[in-house]
């Protein structure tokens, strides 16, 4: 078989997640739009290690006329050795594009041997270059968007040309693949319109003149069809900038969802501004009751004076208002994100970030999602131009000294070293995590169970999931009730209660037995609580376990609703010892 471009995303190593690969999106986006003038990609996602596997397979099997790759900050080296491999072993030409480009000069193409650079949207650009490469025609020097090498220096040819309307680009395509897999079996990503209005300042896609949609019917195309060939996608993911620029058009969304929902089980998920919480309450109400699950917002810091030199537009107060707003209109969880070391950080602008953190935990414990990390001076930001004047010192242009960015300081303040910021994030997120433990002591029943039925059903993971696991018991007793169709006790009316099928979801092997008689970590167990948990597998009710009791001449007479079960069922309960089955 013949590929007039193989798409490589390859990285060394896997996300915490266990995939490779940064952004299959961007390649299934190309190959839709190349596949119209009848051209074939094949895509592949996987590791850095298996190239030289995929390069013999490739040049053994198929003809490939073009190598493509995706470049941005944090896999950039990783490039640089895919295509030096490449260009030591075949003739093919490569072709690089991706947010990283614009800042790529001629010592990418002398380490490289890359042949051309494709800077701001790709498709009508590849297009072109494909006709170059297999028609010989058009020139490259012709073609809008792109920068190469002549024997006289490096050319560049200016802006790109785009699509009329992101609807030319296919909503259907099946993507080819080379080897390994495209795509996380049940995570699906989705991008609805391409632009950024806002100007933060550590942010190179910022500052768009205008954002440019795809018609909701032709997102739904695409969401459809993805549904059919792949059943077992249980969370879709809008990976737009902001996908929430336009109520009017969030409405149709929402109505198209609310249809589709009705007959496939998923949840979704995007990105939002505080502004919007704000602004537009009632519509996050209707995308709650449309499957949004989780929105992520910027806040980046609880400083006044750094979200200005971000600027964000907004305020602390804005912020808090806006956790209130999401949480008022059902948010199951906000997602946001503090950044370590930013424009004129101190020890007190940290203890502010920590303050409104710990604010956020109060106004919506379980719902809020707070990380850390530091900051990326990402190429062609205002930041990375002029550090100084946000009293800011780069370390490492190009994040070296990273696995991925901003998760090791790359920047010093005027009064924090390096070692300072690792010590205050360590503070930060110790502080944190202590204060959301403290929150999550008080947290209500049901608040807690929403919490693991969106983890088991939907893969949702979250921090107060790991904050609840902390507790076994706790742990135990949702993996029962979340997987294995048992149910908590409030859920039924109290006068059933005798009738129903207690399950334990604890241990019993675990059990410890010493001279004061058996305990489960530390809880004590008279005979009468031990023999009752063993006899709760569901086989039994909790009237039929009394009678047993009886018959063992463990309780002499009682009836079924003696204080003695009601005391006992009681403290099982509120252990998170025991679910129920009706049946």
């Amino acid at each position: 078989m013949h590929y007039d471009i193989a798409l490589l995303d390859l990285t060394r190593f896997p996300d915490a997640n266990g995939n490779y690969g940064r952004r299959p999106l961007s390649y299934k986006i190309l190959s839709a739009y190349i596949s119209q003038f009848g051209y074939l990609a094949g895509v592949c996602t996987g590791a850095l290690a298996s190239l030289p596997e995929l390069l013999s397979r490739l040049l053994t099997h198929h003809t490939v006329t073009l190598f493509g790759f995706y470049c941005d900050y944090d896999n950039l080296t990783e490039v640089e050795s895919a295509i030096r491999y490449i260009k030591s072993h075949c003739t093919a030409s490569v072709v690089v594009g991706g947010p990283q480009c614009r800042a790529l000069s001629s010592g990418f193409f002398h380490r490289t041997g890359c042949d051309v650079v494709v800077i701001g949207d790709g498709e009508i650009s590849l297009r072109s270059l494909l006709d170059h490469y297999t028609k010989h025609s058009p020139e490259l020097q012709d073609i809008p968007g792109i920068m190469f090498t002549t024997p006289d220096g490096q050319c560049s040819t200016g802006e790109p040309d785009t699509v009329a309307s992101l609807d030319d680009v296919p909503a259907v395509h099946r993507v080819h693949s080379l080897m390994g897999t495209t795509n996380t079996p049940d995570t699906l990503q989705l991008l609805t319109a391409r632009g950024c209005p806002f100007h933060c300042s550590y942010c190179h896609e910022g500052g768009s003149l205008g954002i440019r949609y795809r018609s909701i019917p032709h997102v739904m195309d695409e969401l459809r069809a993805e549904f059919r060939d792949r059943p077992g996608i249980k969370k879709v993911i809008f990976v737009d900038n902001t996908l929430t620029l336009n109520p009017s058009r969030i409405e149709e969304l929402c109505d198209h969802m609310e249809r589709l929902r009705a007959t496939t089980d998923f949840v979704w998920a995007c990105e939002s501004h505080v502004h919007f919480l704000n602004q537009h309450a009632s519509a996050v109400s209707r995308m709650v009751a449309a499957g949004l699950v989780k929105l992520q917002i910027g806040i980046e810091t609880g400083s006044a004076k750094i979200l200005r030199a971000y600027r964000k537009n907004i305020t602390p107060a804005q912020i808090i208002d806006a956790v209130v707003a999401a949480r008022d209109a059902g948010l199951p969880f906000l997602k946001t994100n503090f950044i370590i070391g930013g424009p004129h950080e101190t020890w007190a602008s940290i203890d502010e970030s920590l303050a409104l953190a710990k604010a956020l935990v109060d106004i919506a414990p379980g719902r809020i999602e707070i990380s850390s990390n530091y900051l990326a001076p990402y190429p062609c930001t205002d930041i990375a131009r002029d550090p100084a004047s946000v009293g800011l010192r780069i370390l490492d242009e190009q994040s070296l000294t990273c696995f991925e960015s901003m998760t090791y300081p790359v920047v010093e303040t005027a009064t924090l070293s390096k070692k300072d910021l690792i010590r205050a994030r360590r503070y930060f997120d110790d502080a944190l995590l202590s204060h959301m433990r403290e929150r999550a002591a008080s947290l209500a029943y049901p608040a807690i169970a929403k919490i693991f039925q969106y983890y088991y059903r939907y893969h949702l993971n979250s921090p107060w999931v790991d904050v609840f696991r902390e507790n076994r018991e706790v742990a135990a007793f949702f993996e029962r009730v979340s997987l294995d169709g048992a149910r908590p006790s409030y859920e039924f009316c109290s006068e059933a209660l005798v009738d129903l099928r207690p399950v334990r979801t604890i241990d019993l092997e675990e059990v410890d037995e010493d001279e004061m008689g058996p305990s489960y970590h530390g809880a004590r167990l008279d005979p009468i609580e031990l023999t009752f948990l063993e006899y709760a597998t569901g086989k039994l009710s909790n009237r039929d376990i009394w009678a047993v009791l009886r018959s063992k001449d463990l309780v002499a007479g009682e009836s079924t609703d003696d204080f003695r079960l009601q005391e006992m069922l009681g403290k099982f309960i509120q252990r998170f010892w025991l679910a129920f089955v009706e049946w």
